[in-house]
């Protein structure tokens, strides 16, 4: 993306390689800070850039008894989705712009995808609907127009989501 709300992951010079088995061995250290009504983000860039990991992390979280939320996108398929969520506790979804050309100018890709993705998980039966947090980048000039802001609202009056997070 042109701009990330996660910085941090921009400088991958100090990156150390983990097995998921290594990670929840790390993570697992924690859990008694976190307790049962805590847990683990999964961020990144986007954690379904590595679709088989994040299978192999998140079922490692749940046999660990240790909630579990994804930082993402949603730019992957759905099989990739339904892989994990019998073991993801809540998406939380980063929205980058309505107009598709626009969204494809930010980040590369169209958010075509993206949004069929946030309705797929929104339209899941209540029972099998694991909880969506969306996030919501205010760029001056790019995400904060009234056209872009109005398609925002509709999207949201058709979505089952908890929370939107509007970030500076």
């Amino acid at each position: 993306c042109i701009y990330c709300h996660n910085r941090d992951m921009l400088d991958l010079k100090n990156y150390t390689a983990f097995s998921a088995e290594e990670l929840i061995n790390k993570i697992v250290q924690y859990k008694p800070y976190f307790g049962d009504k805590g847990g683990v983000t999964i961020s990144g860039g986007d954690p379904f850039f590595q679709p088989k990991f994040l299978l192999e992390l998140v079922r490692l979280c749940k046999k660990n008894k240790i909630n579990v939320t994804l930082d993402t996108c949603l730019f992957t398929t759905k099989e990739s989705i339904d892989s994990v969520l019998p073991y993801v506790d809540v998406f939380m979804v980063s929205l980058k712009h309505f107009d598709p050309e626009t969204h494809k100018f930010l980040t590369g890709v169209s958010n075509e995808r993206i949004l069929e993705n946030i309705k797929y998980i929104s339209d899941l039966p209540e029972n099998k609907r694991p909880r969506i947090w969306l996030r919501y980048v205010v760029l001056p000039g790019y995400t904060d127009t009234k056209k872009n802001l109005s398609a925002l609202v509709s999207f949201l009056h058709k979505t089952n989501f908890e929370l939107i997070e509007l970030l500076p």
